[in-house]
């Protein structure tokens, strides 16, 4: 599948399929590996897997994947997917109690309540690596009906409210992007700039 794909194959497939949702977040993370090379570790798995794993396998990093099924809800894929592809099939906390890595680029895209991605994002944010960036997929739905508590919660975007208030980030949303469910990007203030530190923000 992925693994035969050549980079310009992979760019013309991107191009031609960039309505399934995650040609926003492929192409970001594709520029942060160049500058700023390390790990990836994504919390949900399924078809933006697949992507990353391309990602990691062209710039030789580590791909971790957390999901309580192989492949995620929609069974995207049976098996890892590059020799470099470390699965951890089980819950968010317990993938968090043994992960020790510094990644470049962390995704969460897996239980969809506040609570939770607050647990993942905090821990993420704090393991990435200088200039690292956290992904959150659903922060940003385009109705209210799917922000309702039930059957499920589904209110991730109060975590995506709850950093951009937060003096040490940087926080940017991408409301169409990622099937329409929005699509944020976190980053650290670096402390090796300090006259950014504040953002101009008091």
């Amino acid at each position: 599948m992925i693994m035969t794909e050549t980079p310009a194959v992979w760019n013309a497939r991107m191009l031609k399929n960039h309505t399934k949702g995650w040609h926003m977040l492929v192409y970001i993370c594709a520029g942060i590996l160049r500058y700023n090379k390390g790990s990836i570790v994504e919390i949900g798995m399924g078809a933006s897997t697949i992507e990353l794993a391309h990602l990691a396998r062209i710039a030789e990093v580590t791909l971790y994947s957390c999901d309580l099924m192989m492949g995620g809800m929609f069974k995207a894929f049976n098996d890892k997917l590059f020799p470099d592809h470390i699965c951890f099939i089980g819950k968010s906390e317990d993938f968090i109690k043994q992960f020790e890595g510094e990644p470049s680029i962390a995704f969460i895209d897996g239980q969809h309540d506040y609570e939770v991605v607050k647990m993942e994002g905090d821990f993420l944010l704090e393991k990435l690596k200088t200039g690292g960036v956290l992904f959150m997929h659903d922060t940003f739905p385009p109705s209210e009906r799917l922000t309702a508590p039930n059957p499920k919660p589904h209110d991730v975007y109060k975590y995506r409210q709850e950093l951009e208030r937060n003096p040490d980030y940087d926080v940017f949303t991408w409301p169409y992007s990622s099937v329409n469910m929005g699509l944020t990007m976190v980053m650290k203030h670096r402390k090796d700039r300090p006259y950014w530190l504040k953002n101009g923000r008091q």
